[in-house]
C-alpha cells in the first residue's frame, strides 16, 4: 500500500529532472544551443559573415574604379552617320543649280591608346544629284556625282602623354595598396567581433555571479527569519538585509537585460537570429606568449600601404604638374578620295590620294586654378609624409607596449586566481562563524560581494590577455591570415 506513492514520487523527481536537462541540452525555449569560443568566433566571422562580405565587395569597387582608370586611355569607339539634304536654290547666279539632293554616309572606326596616342579610320560615300541651271546644262556639267572617301589618321598629344603615364603609374601603386588595405579592415573586424565576444562574456558571467548572490541573500533571509522567532536579531539587522535583498534583485534584472543586449551584438557578427539560438561559451586554454621576434616596422602592412599611397600621390602631383607645361599635339591623315558621275567608275588609285600633317603648340600661362589645384596635391602630399613620420613612431610605441602588457596580464591571470581562492577561503570560514553567531551578516555579505568580484575579476584579465595577443597578432601582420582566402 505505501509502495505506490513512493513510486509516484520517484516518478516525479525523475520526471523533473530529465526536463531540466533536456532544457539544458536544448537551450531555453526550444532555442538551438550555439558553442563559442574566442577563436570560432574570429573564423566565422571572417569566412561567412556580412561585414567581410562588405569589406570584399568594398575592394572589388577600389579594385573597378582604378581599372576605370587604367582603361579609360584604351577605348574602341565606332560611329556610323547619314544624312539627306534637299535644296532649292534661288538661282542668283548663272552658274547656281536649280535643285540639288545630296545624301552622305559615313562609317569610322577610332581607337584610343595609352600615351596620348589615338587612330583614326574613316569611310564615307557621297551622290549629289543636281537640276542644273540653263547656262550649266549648255556647259554639258554632270548632274550626277558621287564621291568616296577612305582615309587614316593618327594623332599624338604629349601633355596627355606624359599625364596619362603618371597616371597609370599611380593606378599601378593603388592596386597594391588596395590588396593590402582589404587585410588591414579585416584586422578591424576581427578586433571588433573579437571585443564583442569578451564583452559578452563578462555580461554573461556577471549576469551568473549576480544570481549565485540572489541565492545565497535567499538563505540570509530565511536565517534571519528563523533568528527573529528566537529574537536573536540585532536591531536593524532585518530591514537593510531584506533592503539589501530588493536591491540585488533589481540588479540582478539589469544584468541580465545587460547581458541579452551584448548577445544579439555578438549574433549580428555571425549572422544569427537571437531568437533562435542560446550561447553556450566554450573557454579554450590559453598559451603564455612571451617570444617576440623583432620586426621592421618599415616591412609592416599599414606602413606599406601608407607608402603606396604617397607614391600614388607623387605620381597624381606629376601628371597635375604637365598642365602647366606647354602642349605640342602632333597629327596627321593619309587616304583616297575618288569621285566619278557613275557609281560603278569609284577606284581608289594613288593619283586620287591626299596626305596632311600638322602641328601645334599652347601653353595656358595665366591659369591661376592650375597652379592652385596643384599646390593643393603638393600640400596634401608633404600632410602624409608627416603622417607617416608620425605612424612609425605610434606603431612602434604600440608594439613595445602590447609586448610588456601581455607579459603583465598573464602574470595577472595567476594573481587572480590566487585572489579568488583566497576570497573562497574566507567565504567559507566566515559562512561557517555565522551559522553559529560569531560573524555579523554585513560582514559576510561583504566578504560574499568580494568573491563574485573575483570570479568576475579572474574571467577579466583572461579577456584582456587574449585582446593584447590579438592586437599584437594585428600589428605584426599576423592576425587574419590563417582565416582569409588569398
Amino acid at each position: 500500500m505505501n509502495a505506490s506513492p513512493l513510486r509516484k514520487i520517484i516518478g516525479f523527481i525523475l520526471t523533473v529532472v530529465f526536463l531540466i536537462a533536456t532544457k539544458g541540452a536544448y537551450g531555453a525555449d526550444n532555442k538551438k544551443l550555439l558553442h563559442l569560443s574566442e577563436k570560432e568566433v574570429l573564423k566565422e566571422v571572417l569566412s561567412a559573415s556580412h561585414f567581410i562580405r562588405k569589406i570584399k565587395t568594398e575592394k572589388q569597387k577600389n579594385l573597378s574604379r582604378l581599372l576605370e582608370i587604367k582603361y579609360s586611355f584604351s577605348s574602341w569607339k565606332t560611329f556610323s552617320n547619314w544624312t539627306h539634304s534637299k535644296r532649292n536654290n534661288p538661282q542668283i547666279f548663272i552658274f547656281e543649280s536649280q535643285k540639288k539632293k545630296t545624301n552622305n554616309w559615313e562609317l569610322g572606326l577610332e581607337k584610343s591608346l595609352p600615351y596620348g596616342l589615338s587612330v583614326k579610320s574613316v569611310y564615307s560615300h557621297q551622290s549629289e544629284k543636281k537640276i542644273l541651271s540653263d547656262f550649266l546644262k549648255s556647259t554639258k556639267s554632270p548632274n550626277q556625282i558621287y564621291r568616296k572617301n577612305l582615309s587614316l589618321g593618327g594623332s599624338a598629344n604629349l601633355n596627355e602623354a606624359l599625364a596619362q603615364h603618371w597616371s597609370l603609374k599611380a593606378v599601378q601603386k593603388g592596386k597594391k595598396a588596395n590588396e593590402w588595405l582589404y587585410y588591414e579592415k579585416a584586422e578591424e573586424l576581427a578586433l571588433k567581433s573579437a571585443g564583442q565576444y569578451w564583452k559578452t562574456y563578462f555580461a554573461w558571467m556577471t549576469d551568473i555571479q549576480t544570481k549565485e548572490s540572489l541565492k545565497t541573500y535567499r538563505k540570509l533571509v530565511r536565517q534571519i527569519n528563523n533568528k527573529k522567532k528566537y529574537n536573536f536579531l540585532n536591531p536593524g539587522e532585518r530591514p537593510q538585509i531584506l533592503a539589501e535583498y530588493e536591491n540585488l534583485k533589481q540588479s540582478a534584472d539589469k544584468q541580465e537585460q545587460n547581458y541579452n543586449n551584448e548577445k544579439k551584438a555578438l549574433l549580428v557578427f555571425l549572422n544569427k537570429d537571437p531568437e533562435q539560438y542560446e550561447i553556450q561559451f566554450t573557454e579554450s586554454k590559453l598559451i603564455p606568449v612571451s617570444d617576440f621576434p623583432k620586426i621592421k616596422i618599415e616591412n609592416t602592412r599599414i606602413i606599406k600601404i601608407k607608402n603606396k599611397q604617397i607614391a600614388e600621390q607623387e605620381f597624381q602631383l606629376r601628371g597635375q604638374r604637365v598642365q602647366l607645361f606647354p602642349n605640342l599635339h602632333l597629327s596627321s591623315q593619309g587616304g583616297w578620295i575618288p569621285g566619278s558621275t557613275s557609281a560603278d567608275n569609284l577606284s581608289f588609285s594613288r593619283k586620287q590620294s591626299f596626305y596632311e600633317m600638322g602641328l601645334s603648340l599652347n601653353w595656358n600661362i595665366f591659369s591661376k586654378s592650375a597652379y592652385e589645384k596643384v599646390n593643393q596635391t603638393r600640400y596634401q602630399l608633404e600632410e602624409s609624409k608627416i603622417d607617416l613620420s608620425v605612424l612609425k613612431q605610434e606603431l612602434k610605441n604600440k608594439i613595445s607596449s602590447l609586448e610588456k602588457e601581455i607579459s603583465i596580464h598573464w602574470t595577472n591571470i595567476h594573481r587572480a586566481k590566487k585572489s579568488n581562492n583566497y576570497r573562497k577561503r574566507a567565504f567559507k570560514e566566515l559562512k561557517k562563524s555565522f551559522e553559529q553567531g560569531r560573524v555579523d551578516v554585513f560582514e559576510l555579505i561583504n566578504t560574499e560581494n568580494k568573491l563574485r568580484e573575483s570570479e568576475i575579476r579572474k574571467q577579466e584579465v583572461r579577456g584582456e590577455y587574449s585582446m593584447s595577443v590579438l592586437q599584437l597578432l594585428a600589428l605584426r601582420d599576423q592576425l587574419v591570415e590563417p582565416y582569409l582566402q588569398p
